[in-house]
């Protein structure tokens, strides 16, 4: 059974949220929230004359368990270090950001954030486990569209980053996280023209997250997953090829491997090696449209 004897679904404060996202505290987000409440109101959006009510989202819930590393991975010995740290010690121009899936814990989420992002250093925001019943949960909600914690958090944390300059790189879960993130900052007037979007193995669909990056003025340089991935075909509804469709069903026990080099989801496409040349072969395009702005 899911909660406690406490969870009772006839009190007022009991929601489907709260069976999923109750964590411990984070210093860094704590950091973020105290800034966010002292910071200067921000600008109205386009067509919202200043000083009038804007619908921006309530920020009463977080998930205080979401905290921004710097990570940075040797060159040579591929070791890689993450470091908790707050927004004050962001340098905010320029900046590379890594928001990971589910059932990550941090270690984890630093090493995939090198393959994705491609680079030695980076900022990761990171979407915290509550274990993958948990984070299944967590997902469901955000594939309806209703709001998370960790969204909010991630949406305080990325306030703190000069964003059109910025390049974000997330994978499964987290491009829900990231879309939900930007949308609420578009909602504030967040100036983000300019910034580059990058999707992995995206939970979130291709047509929605390119309608949202022209609204905000983002550029997506990439939006790409395995043939055999069943997250970003089935659950990201990313194609329209019915073999890649059976193909992600069949290959459904690969998403748990704990190989990167053989999952087809922990990896980018084209990084998946070992399962073979056939599956990036126009046999498996995914005969979806792409309208990157």
């Amino acid at each position: 059974m899911l909660g406690s004897a406490k969870t009772d679904p006839s009190s007022k404060e009991w929601t489907l949220q709260n069976v999923f996202q109750k964590r411990p505290a984070s210093e860094s987000f704590k950091l973020a929230y105290r800034q966010n409440r002292n910071a200067a109101p921000a600008p109205a959006p386009r067509g919202v004359a200043p000083g009038s009510q804007s619908p921006a989202p309530a920020r009463a819930k977080f998930d205080p368990n979401a905290k921004l590393y710097r990570v940075t991975i040797d060159p040579k010995t591929k070791a890689v270090t993450r470091k908790e740290i707050s927004p004050k010690d962001i340098q905010k121009k320029n900046a590379y950001i890594w928001i990971n899936g589910i059932a990550n814990e941090p270690d984890k989420a630093a090493k995939l954030g090198g393959y994705h992002t491609g680079r030695n250093e980076f900022y990761m925001i990171h979407n915290p486990t509550g274990g993958m019943l948990g984070d299944l949960g967590e997902s469901t909600l955000q594939k309806l569209g209703l709001r998370t914690k960790v969204a909010n958090s991630t949406r305080d944390l990325l306030r703190h980053f000069d964003l059109p300059s910025a390049n974000v790189t997330a994978h499964s879960q987290g491009t829900m996280i990231m879309n939900s993130a930007l949308g609420d900052l578009r909602k504030e007037g967040k100036d983000m023209r300019g910034m580059n979007l990058n999707y992995h193995g995206a939970a979130a669909n291709n047509l929605l997250s390119a309608g949202l990056a022209h609204r905000v003025g983002a550029h997506i340089q990439n939006f790409q997953g395995h043939a055999l991935d069943a997250v970003h075909n089935i659950v990201g509804m990313n194609t329209l090829n019915p073999l890649r469709i059976a193909g992600s069903v069949l290959a459904l026990p690969l998403l748990f491997n704990k190989d990167p080099d053989k999952s087809s989801h922990s990896k980018p496409d084209g990084q998946a090696e070992k399962l073979g040349p056939i599956f990036q072969s126009d046999l498996f395009n995914p005969l979806f449209p792409t309208r990157y702005p």
